[in-house]
């Protein structure tokens, strides 16, 4: 069985090196450059000759499809290029796919933001389905959607390894992110039909921050467990914002058409 690992990148030179050279064990990198104009690609040439570009799209899982088709390996690995494979994950995974007792497995991960591991307010145990026979899964073009599986699912534990996620190294970072997502999430609830209520604008955004900081353990963690139950709070808040936006455009767009 042969391994592929697809990574979507754009203007990711600060970070995607690291992510490269923790996959050097699988048979195929295949790099899906969505229009970088730093040194992205010339990093990439370094580990693979497989560089495809697709169109520029805000958040990445609107391209993961393309990126599956484009995959030749029996199993695939999809990575982000802040994301790396370490403890020993590689080798067990190449193990699995020598198997026939599960088409996907979730992997466990390791999140760390601002320079220090991340232990509560919802990112602990972290895990996710990332690793899969190529032909079994299908991945909603949705912001923050989770692969489809056709067929069972293995769970891997942190005994063999994890992936360690370099979440937001600052709270620019973080803030530059925001803008993008806010903009497909607000989308993906106009999809599902939410309705919006000015209301929404605080009840929601406090829910968030409520069960971040207090249920999932956020006061554990000193200043740093304060400040990102406070930012995904704003986070909701914006996209309740653009949620409005929209409904205001389409108001307008429906008067204009009178």
């Amino acid at each position: 069985m042969t391994v592929s690992v697809v990574i979507h990148a754009f203007n990711e030179e600060a970070y995607i090196e690291p992510c490269l050279q923790s996959v050097d064990w699988a048979d195929e990198i295949v790099i899906i450059d969505l229009g970088s104009t730093d040194g992205t690609v010339e990093i990439c040439r370094r580990y693979t000759d497989r560089i495809l570009t697709h169109p520029r799209v805000e958040v990445v899982e609107l391209a993961r499809a393309f990126g599956l088709e484009k995959a030749t390996g029996d199993w695939t690995l999809v990575l982000d290029p802040d994301e790396r494979v370490c403890g020993g994950l590689g080798e067990y995974l190449r193990s699995i796919a020598g198997r026939n007792n599960a088409d996907a497995c979730i992997l466990p991960f390791e999140t760390w933001m601002f320079g220090r591991r991340i232990s509560h307010s919802g990112w602990a145990e972290d895990e996710h389905v990332r690793f899969f026979r190529t032909r079994k899964v299908t991945w909603p073009a949705v912001v923050h959607s989770v692969p489809q599986v056709d067929g069972p699912v293995l769970r891997v534990g942190r005994e063999h390894g994890f992936i360690r996620h370099e979440n937001y190294v600052s709270i620019a970072h973080f803030i530059d992110k925001l803008n993008r997502y806010t903009t497909q999430e607000a989308a993906r609830l106009r999809a599902e039909g939410r309705r919006f209520h000015w209301l929404k604008l605080f009840y929601q955004p406090t829910k968030e921050f409520l069960h971040r900081y207090f249920m999932l353990g956020g006061w554990r963690s000193g200043i740093v467990g304060l400040i990102l139950p406070l930012m995904m709070a704003f986070y909701v808040q914006v996209s309740y914002i653009k949620l409005w936006e929209l409904y205001q455009r389409e108001a307008q767009g429906k008067d204009g058409e009178r």
